[in-house]
């Protein structure tokens, strides 16, 4: 992990040192001041404004904070000191572009135990974050995944982002039934998200940082090459259902010249409930062979 601001621009390096400063007075026994996300890695976005379809956005990034303290602080008071913490810092930077404090609090056990199971999440905290303050006391590594973790993790993992999917999917229907076409195409491209994230936290622990379904389309393949039955891409047709889907991300949502009629909806319907279908059996049954490998002890040689 990175333990210099040098990357990070002197104005914004200087606010976090005192932010940091502030935090350490308020919680002295604090184990680590952690600075993820874009600021972290550098491709923060300090103003970005756009119309996209006639709707006009505005996006900033943030101060991703990741504060570990230890086990017996109860957590009520670490959010108080936080909440301090963010009123004071908000009361000195008043600029419409000042990037907003978010912080994600984590006990010392908790850390170290998402760390040393290779949760994704934090093993990117550990390759891109830089750390603001440290008690003394080591960054916790990443163990060997034995076949028993991997699969509690990986089953962990599907039932959380599966289940995602289907609510997502039983919230098409409803939108569908009261004639909302266009908002369910968006809700359906989450599912269709859903369940390709959960083929990838299945088979490899990791999610993919983006909502392109048509990469993790080509991701997901080489897992389960079966999942492309749910969106053949053979004839013009099938093309332009798909196309509608991925652009349902961005258009159900932004431009009023967007429409899905019911007749798209319902194939593109039939289609997700497919990937459905062939992402519960898959996953499944990549649970299962985890499980087979570590309950069947090796095999000896038969020696002549």
């Amino acid at each position: 992990m990175k333990t210099s601001l040098e990357n990070v621009p002197t104005g914004d390096a200087r606010k976090l040192q005192e932010m940091t400063r502030h935090l350490v007075q308020l919680l002295p026994s604090c184990d680590k001041v952690i600075l993820f996300g874009s600021y972290a890695r550098g491709d923060f976005v300090v103003l970005d404004h756009r119309c996209d379809f006639g709707v006009s956005t505005t996006y900033k990034s943030d101060y991703d904070i990741l504060v570990v303290h230890p086990s017996n602080i109860y957590r009520g008071k670490i959010l108080r000191i936080l909440k301090e913490v963010k009123q004071a810092f908000e009361k000195i930077y008043t600029s419409p572009l000042q990037p907003t404090l978010q912080f994600l609090t984590l006990t010392d056990k908790e850390f170290s135990q998402f760390v040393r199971e290779g949760r994704y999440f934090y093993m990117d905290v550990l390759k891109e974050g830089i750390l603001l303050h440290t008690s003394g006391t080591p960054l916790p590594q990443k163990e060997w995944i034995d076949t028993a973790q991997f699969r509690k993790m990986a089953h962990e993992y599907y039932q959380e982002y599966f289940h995602q999917g289907e609510v997502f999917l039983r919230t098409v229907q409803f939108l569908a039934e009261n004639q909302e076409y266009t908002t369910a195409s968006f809700l359906l491209h989450q599912a269709t998200e859903k369940f390709y994230q959960t083929v990838l936290l299945v088979f490899t622990l990791y999610k993919a940082k983006h909502h392109d379904i048509a990469e993790l389309r080509e991701i997901t393949k080489s897992h389960a090459p079966e999942l492309l039955a749910a969106f053949p891409r053979n004839t013009p047709e099938e093309n332009y259902l798909f196309e509608l889907l991925c652009r349902a991300y961005i258009e159900a949502r932004y431009n009023s010249q967007f429409v899905v009629t019911q007749k798209e909806l319902e194939r593109l319907k039939n289609s997700v409930k497919l990937l459905q279908d062939i992402v519960k059996t898959v996953c499944e049954k990549k649970i299962e062979q985890i499980v087979l490998r570590e309950e069947t002890p090796p095999q000896e040689e038969n020696l002549p």
